[in-house]
């Protein structure tokens, strides 16, 4: 039925809420969306059920269409399934409980997975009734320690929980990618941008979780997300440890095999040094740039590349706040770095070949195949570079 805006149950404010902390808090209360009825607790008003009953009807339509079967359990539930499975513990002060008249122990349920579990039991005796998919939409309650932003981090809330029940592996699955499709599919009819992010099972248990997420300013959860593909939860981020190096065959000769040209230039900063009459600067000025030739070379010959670009990202850090991007810089110095060894190589073999030529007093015998290797090498990288999703503008 069709109301006149006189007669509806709608009542705008002028001003903004004194409680709300977010634009979308304090847009909702002023439009007489909802109103609050305690800390975290919102009344629904006629626009903002409306609102929610529509977002319901798509969830609803895009479950139906996988398969799923819509139940509807209490949010009051007895302790002693929760008791059974120990999150009646394991949910801490999260958990809203409470003692009827006779003493018996009840909840108000945070979610339901040993509901749905109780119920398939009950109703099914066999394997053969399997598989199963049932879903539900109620309130869920969780006793948050700090309610904030509104509906987005409430003690009372509405949720969509789905489970599957199957025989095997293949079936789970399946079963798992009909959800992750629908959920897909749910996001897209609502036009909200979303990322899919590996996360923790939490207290709801599980080998494997993702979790759909909504990138905001006032987002409660923080995620990474590489050019790669891969994507997590900040709490989810696993790092692949790195093989160990055998650096038992780095000796100091090898460390000092730096090139005759860095040489030549150590002693040309010490001959300098002397001829202005400062010997200690002679010492000083060389010594400083041959330990850092040392370390960057000690450097690359024990420390893979993943590791030394994590390193490098945590140390540039400080450059976001002059506008520039730490992980493509220290993609970018650790490239550098470990090109180091690859160049004095180049030297190395152009060297030996103009001797066995009888050229090496040639500078273009020396030079040219250092420039032309170096050549390759760059374009292999920038190669290597586009195969993993960097793009032009990021190599």
């Amino acid at each position: 039925m069709l109301h006149r805006l006189s007669t509806s149950f709608i009542r705008t404010l002028r001003e903004d809420p004194a409680d709300a902390e977010v634009a979308s808090h304090r847009l909702l209360v002023r439009a007489c969306y909802v109103r609050r009825a305690a800390p975290g607790v919102y009344t629904w008003l006629p626009l903002g059920l409306r609102t929610l009953r529509k977002i319901e009807d798509i969830v609803r339509q895009e479950m139906d269409a996988m398969g799923g079967q819509e139940v509807h359990f209490p949010a009051l539930l007895p302790a002693e399934p929760y008791q059974a499975t120990g999150r009646w513990d394991d949910y801490g002060p999260t958990l809203f409980k409470l003692r009827d008249r006779k003493d018996g122990d009840y909840l108000l349920a945070p979610t339901h997975e040993e509901m749905f579990t109780l119920a398939v039991k009950d109703l099914y005796s066999s394997y053969k009734d399997l598989p199963a998919i049932v879903y539900q939409i109620q309130t869920k309650y969780r006793d948050e320690a700090r309610p904030r932003a509104g509906i987005i981090r409430g003690r009372e809330f509405v949720m969509k929980d789905s489970y599957s029940f199957d025989i095997d592996d293949a079936g789970l699955a399946a079963a798992y990618q009909a959800h992750r499709d629908a959920y897909e599919r749910i996001f897209a009819r609502l036009g909200l941008d979303y990322v899919i992010v590996n996360a923790m099972a939490g207290a709801m248990g599980g080998s494997h979780s993702e979790e759909f997420l909504h990138p905001c300013e006032i987002g409660e959860d923080t995620f990474v997300r590489s050019s790669s593909g891969y994507a997590a939860n900040a709490e989810a981020v696993t790092t692949v440890v790195p093989d160990p190096v055998d650096a038992s065959g780095i000796g100091p000769a090898r460390m000092l095999r730096i090139g005759w040209a860095m040489w030549l230039i150590l002693g040309l900063l010490a001959a300098y040094q002397l001829v202005v009459l400062n010997p200690i600067a002679a010492v000083v000025v060389p010594g400083n740039l041959l330990l850092a030739v040392l370390a960057a070379r000690l450097l690359t010959l024990t420390t893979p590349t993943p590791a030394l670009l994590d390193a490098l990202i945590v140390a540039l850090r400080p450059l976001r706040f002059v506008g520039l991007n730490p992980e493509r810089t220290a993609l970018a110095v650790a490239l550098m770095i470990r090109s180091i060894p690859y160049l004095l190589g180049l030297f190395d073999d152009a060297r030996d070949a103009a001797r066995a030529r009888g050229a090496e007093r040639n500078v273009v015998a020396l030079l040219m195949p250092m420039v032309l290797g170096s050549v390759a090498h760059a374009e292999r990288t920038g190669e290597a570079l586009a195969a993993r999703g960097l793009g032009e503008r990021e190599r």
